[in-house]
């Protein structure tokens, strides 16, 4: 394998995907072999699935849209957590009365904490599975969004000193770094779950879906934080951060099982 990567001595290629000559050699055998599996279409499954009933290919269509549903949920409340403080620049510079500098360190400890967490969640995905981690995301978005929330205590802050402000700022920027740890199993593992319940030709929309809920949310959130902020104050847009994840928490426990 090219550019450093070492070979898997276990597996013929990267789980999730299939190359050209899998398709050739299913292509060719499949006049021949009768064991090569097709969909009631008449299509050719690619990965060819196995025949253990645990196979989450195996799994009624249903239930793989519904783990997926769950999952691009989740992502649309994930993704809005790098761009949060994104139309609220000036409010906070105002607020807790620091530099434009100091507020933009809000943004940059929460990619801080993605990339961190990035390095571990992805090798412990490939050792242990998805589901803990998408657990833990949940758990960790719900607490440090209502620690985010907490931080900005309008009625503390009024009768605040220097070192008051210093310290629920530094709250704030921890809240940030967990917030960057609970998003960072769904920036990198939802499309990776897709490639784990899906064959080649039942990817398209449903990959095309959790982009969309991974980078639409992204996109949007300036605009409706902004409108948020003018009505209820920035700190209800950790709140209801915290609300929705600990209403999607019951969802990912019951119907989000292991999926590698």
């Amino acid at each position: 394998m090219g550019l450093g990567v070492l070979d898997d001595k276990k597996l013929p290629h990267v789980p999730g995907t299939a190359t050209l000559e899998d398709l050739d050699e299913l292509h060719a055998g499949a006049p021949r072999h009768g064991h090569v599996k097709h969909s009631k279409y008449g299509i050719i499954l690619v990965p060819q699935p196995s025949d253990d009933p645990r196979d989450p290919l195996n799994w009624p269509l249903w239930r793989r849209d519904l783990i997926t549903g769950i999952l691009c949920l989740l992502s649309v409340i994930a993704s809005t957590l790098s761009p949060l403080l994104a139309a609220n620049t000036l409010t906070l510079t105002l607020y807790f009365e620091k530099s434009f500098t100091d507020i933009a360190l809000l943004t940059g400890y929460h990619l801080l904490g993605v990339g961190v967490a990035g390095f571990i969640f992805v090798a412990s995905a490939r050792v242990w599975g998805k589901r803990h981690l998408y657990l833990i995301g949940t758990i960790v978005i719900i607490v440090s969004s209502a620690w985010g929330g907490a931080s900005g205590d309008g009625h503390t802050l009024e009768l605040a000193g220097v070192e008051q402000r210093k310290r629920l700022y530094k709250s704030l920027l921890a809240a940030r770094f967990f917030q960057g740890i609970g998003l960072a199993p769904f920036e990198a593992l939802v499309n990776a779950s897709v490639g784990d319940l899906y064959f080649v030709h039942e990817r398209g929309t449903r990959m095309a879906l959790s982009n969309l809920s991974l980078f639409g949310g992204a996109f949007f959130t300036p605009v409706i934080v902004g409108t948020l902020t003018s009505t209820m104050g920035w700190q209800w847009s950790f709140y209801l951060l915290a609300i929705f994840a600990a209403a999607m928490l019951p969802l990912v426990i019951l119907f989000v099982p292991e999926t590698t």
